[in-house]
């Protein structure tokens, strides 16, 4: 009996352990398996990414996006003050309207070469002059720094000012500006690149700080206000007919420029009937279709989304082989272009709503799964284009409102023998309309102010005289 018991546990225990050996043959076979099949999606995975990546599988261009890479016409030539600021900086001898139109040529012929620029040796043949001849008539000057300065018609060395406008280069300068601004048609070339010329609007707005600046302190102030309204009425075209958004920009800031100009001199004027009719008319605000920037942006766009299909040529051919220039222009458009067109259409109240939540476009996360569709594509993009300014730019052109309402208010403080500034301000028709409030006054320094949209900008005028 005992040995019979023996033999059944000796028996139950190779049956147990030959057991456990094919549960521990089956559980390895298990995870090979597993493994197997895990590493075949992996592949299987990795795979279809790399394929739906490559060319083949690059998308159709959006309706939206063919209409932006529409190819615009020539702009005009003649009597085009853009053309004539193009040329402004040309010798003495030359056609400055002539000038620019050929500087313009000169560069769509080098970016044909595959050279999307203009050199020193192209300026200097075209201009007929060197780099330093160009800029020696500035020499001595330093624009007045306004951030901190409400009295820059006054501030300055005047000898300063006699030296550079006694100079025959400026006279001459001086000259073609009188010209330029007195041009009605302001048309850019608009088939810009990266590499396409700026016009030298430093030049321009120089020029007209040092003239404004020495008629009002060697002329009569009747003809300072003239040649004010003059300039602004040039700003303001170039404002409404320029189709790049720097020269919105520079328009705006000019505009303010003068603006300021305006508020010191009736900061420090007697007005009389005659100056009054210019004063109002430079009060103006600016039009809807002149705040307005979408136009702008369009027309830049034109140009990153042809980058996007020329920048296969700088490519290795096996980044070529994953790059797709049309799903990265589509995805320029849905993630950038979109949405500065939809801030640029914004009316001043949402606009203000949604700049107070949103201070900047940033670019979409590279966290998000979409990014395993046109990876290289997305990634340059966001690299390159980054976070976009399109709130300052456009809070600009209602800041440029606002500082116009403010000087309104400074000109009835002026005109009005009992009213103060406390009880000008009270009033609902002088509110400020960013928020139905009344507009900072520091009645101490004679400050009046208003927290600009633009975050890098500083608003206020001074209203009481020293």
């Amino acid at each position: 009996m005992f040995y019979r018991d023996f033999t059944q546990v000796k028996n139950y225990e190779c049956n147990y352990n030959g057991f456990i050996e094919i549960k521990e043959r089956d559980m390895k076979s298990k995870i090979k398996k597993g493994l197997k099949i895990t590493l075949l999606v992996i592949v299987v995975f990795f795979t279809v990414v790399a394929v739906i990546n490559t060319a083949p599988f690059d998308q159709e261009l959006k309706p939206e996006v063919i209409e932006l890479m529409r190819k615009p016409a020539y702009p005009e030539i003649k009597d085009n003050a853009y053309f004539a600021l193009m040329g402004i900086n040309a010798a003495e001898n030359k056609n400055i309207i002539e000038v620019g139109n050929q500087l313009i040529q000169r560069h769509m012929a080098n970016r044909n070469n595959n050279d999307d620029a203009l050199n020193d040796s192209d300026y200097e043949e075209i201009l007929g002059l060197n780099k330093n001849s160009v800029a020696n008539w500035m020499n001595d000057y330093s624009p007045c720094q306004r951030r901190i300065n409400f009295d820059c018609l006054t501030s300055q060395d005047n000898d300063i000012f006699k030296n550079i406008y006694s100079r025959q280069r400026f006279q001459l300068m001086l000259k073609r500006y009188q010209e330029i601004i007195g041009m009605k048609i302001y048309n850019n070339f608009s088939d810009w690149s990266l590499g396409t010329p700026f016009p030298p609007y430093g030049s321009l707005s120089r020029i007209s700080d040092i003239h404004l600046t020495y008629l009002y302190r060697n002329d009569s102030s009747h003809e300072f206000l003239l040649n004010l309204n003059r300039d602004q009425k040039f700003w303001k075209n170039m404002l409404t007919n320029g189709t790049m958004v720097l020269d919105k920009m520079v328009a705006i800031s000019k505009i303010k420029i003068n603006i300021s100009y305006l508020s010191e001199y009736i900061r420090k004027n007697k007005i009389n009937d005659e100056d009054l009719l210019l004063i109002n008319e430079m009060l103006i605000p600016l039009l809807t279709k002149q705040l307005n920037l979408s136009a702008s942006f369009k027309n830049e766009s034109r140009s990153m989304l042809l980058f996007n299909h020329s920048i296969e040529k700088e490519m290795t051919f096996y980044d070529n082989l994953f790059y797709q220039p049309n799903a990265s222009s589509n995805y320029l458009y849905e993630n950038t272009i979109k949405r500065q067109l939809y801030w640029c259409n914004l009316p001043m109240d949402e606009f203000i709503e949604l700049r107070k939540s949103v201070k900047e476009l940033q670019p979409a996360s590279k966290l998000q799964l979409h990014y395993l569709y046109n990876f290289i594509g997305k990634t340059l993009l966001d690299y390159s284009a980054g976070a976009s300014a399109v709130g300052d730019y456009v809070g600009r052109g209602f800041d440029t409102n606002n500082m116009i309402k403010m000087v309104q208010i400074q000109l009835q403080h002026k005109l009005s023998k009992n009213i103060g500034m406390t009880e000008m301000l009270s009033k609902q028709e002088n509110s400020n309309p960013y928020d139905g409030k009344s507009f900072n006054f520091d009645n101490q320094n004679g400050i009046l102010s208003f927290e600009c949209l633009d975050t890098f900008k500083k608003c206020e005028i001074k209203i009481n005289s020293d």
